[in-house]
């Protein structure tokens, strides 16, 4: 004879009497208590009820099938939302209701089957499934410097009560899942905020998550994207010149080029520039935030393209972090 423990979510213990129904003999009716509950450690999600193990007594009886039924309005039956084990096999971790209603209570029966088809029933008791998680991000990245930013989310329905897990994933793709990178957030509130780590000059998108009993996870309807600060926003050309004399030196032609820099924090960085070929400008001691210059560049030759890359050297390693390579082109008659 096999027992099991049937668990449920409420703290109390309980002994309750098999329930037969009506014209079906009993096996063995003696005083009717074929299950033993423990009425404890119940799980349920938005969309399933599990349990697991059930334990029952039926001595003499030959049992075929036990398990789990739910139900709307009225008492479950087998023929309703069941979940069985077939006697004999092996049992598994848990039982699992699923393709449940979301923040419905649902009544809820142990069942065993014996050999001529009969089915017996415990006592009933109501579970409520919770309600579906609804997150939404809380505007763009709250500050992001050379190494990352922070992220918000906020709770727009349901409750973290139950979760496993929860958090912001990102990645390069719009839509990033936990199975790129994450940052889990610890506690309950509704209001979650974490820091993505990035490179500089780095882009992820992200969104939000949350983690259900089940192992489900359900994200939030809009990802966002955080980019850490790049070396450089753009440049354009202007004021050509031809024959022109530069530090008493002659040159067949000279191009201004008009600079528009974002980049790290004067605190974290000892310069910020630009090159072209084998010449660069750079700054010191400049102000935080963009920043604004002009440079005239000298060729020996009329050119009808530049190329050009902006940096910066961050204080802490003296590493010249570059921006992207960009192209210059010249129109002029």
């Amino acid at each position: 004879m096999k027992k099991f423990v049937f668990i449920i979510a409420m703290a109390f213990a309980a002994v309750s009497c098999a329930v037969k129904d009506e014209n079906i003999p009993l096996p063995n009716p003696d005083d009717n208590n074929f299950f033993q509950t423990v009425w404890s450690d119940f799980h349920s999600t938005s969309t399933t009820i599990w349990v697991e193990s059930v334990r029952y007594y039926a001595p003499g009886a030959v049992v075929t099938r036990y398990g789990i039924c739910c139900a709307l309005f009225h008492l479950p039956t087998i023929t309703d939302n069941a979940v069985s084990a077939s006697e004999g096999a092996p049992l598994s971790d848990v039982m699992t209701l699923t393709g449940l209603s979301p923040n419905t209570t649902y009544t809820c029966r142990a069942f065993f089957v014996t050999s001529d088809g009969t089915a017996y029933y415990s006592e009933s008791f109501e579970v409520a499934t919770a309600s579906i998680l609804s997150l939404e991000l809380d505007g763009y990245p709250t500050s992001n410097t050379k190494d990352g930013g922070y992220v918000k989310a906020v709770l727009k329905e349901g409750s973290f009560d139950g979760c496993t897990e929860r958090g912001f994933c990102y990645g390069a793709s719009e839509e990033p899942t936990v199975n790129d990178y994450k940052v889990a957030i610890a506690g309950t509130s509704s209001t979650m905020k974490g820091y993505i780590p990035m490179s500089p000059g780095q882009m992820f998108y992200y969104r939000a998550y949350a983690r259900l009993q089940d192992g489900s996870v359900i994200y939030s309807d809009e990802s966002n994207y955080i980019q850490t600060y790049a070396v450089t926003e753009g440049f354009s050309v202007s004021n050509l010149a031809y024959g022109v004399t530069y530090n008493s030196k002659y040159y067949t032609f000279s191009a201004q080029l008009d600079a528009t820099f974002s980049y790290y924090s004067t605190s974290q960085t000892s310069e910020i520039g630009f090159k072209e070929g084998g010449q660069s400008w750079k700054w010191t001691n400049t102000a935080d935030g963009t920043f604004t210059d002009y440079r005239t560049w000298y060729f020996e030759d009329v050119v009808q393209t530049m190329t050009y890359q902006a940096y910066a050297v961050l204080k802490s390693t003296g590493k010249k972090v570059w921006g992207e390579e960009k192209t210059a082109y010249f129109y002029y008659n």
